[in-house]
C-alpha cells in the first residue's frame, strides 16, 4: 500500500516534470523563433543602414560637385561682367572724347 502510494506519487511527479519540461521546450522554441526575427530585423536595420549611408555620401559628394560647377560658373559671369564694366568704360571715355572733338569743331566754326 505504502509501495503503491510512492510509486503513484512518483509517477505524478514524473508526469508534472515531464510537462513542464514539453512546457519549457515550446518555451525555448518560441524565444528561439523570436531571437531569430529579431537577428533578422537587425540585420535589415544595419542594410538599411548602410544604404542610407552611402546614399548620403554619393549626395554630399554630388552637392560638391554642383557647387564647384556653381561657383565656375559664377567666376565666369564675373569676368564677363568685368569685360563688359571695361566695355562700357571705353565707349563713354569714347564719347567724351567725341563730344569734345564736335564741341571744338562747333567753336571753331
Amino acid at each position: 500500500d505504502l509501495m503503491e502510494r510512492t510509486i503513484q506519487t512518483l509517477r505524478s511527479e514524473a508526469e508534472k516534470s515531464s510537462s513542464q519540461l514539453l512546457q519549457y521546450q515550446v518555451t525555448l522554441a518560441d524565444k528561439t523563433l523570436q531571437l531569430e526575427e529579431a537577428e533578422s530585423a537587425l540585420k535589415s536595420v544595419r542594410n538599411n543602414n548602410s544604404q542610407l549611408h552611402e546614399s548620403f555620401a554619393e549626395a554630399m559628394e554630388k552637392s560638391k560637385n554642383e557647387q564647384k560647377e556653381s561657383n565656375e560658373k559664377i567666376a565666369d559671369l564675373n569676368t564677363q561682367v568685368e569685360v563688359m564694366t571695361k566695355t562700357v568704360q571705353d565707349l563713354q571715355t569714347s564719347i567724351e572724347v567725341r563730344s569734345s572733338e564736335l564741341h571744338d569743331n562747333e567753336v571753331s566754326l
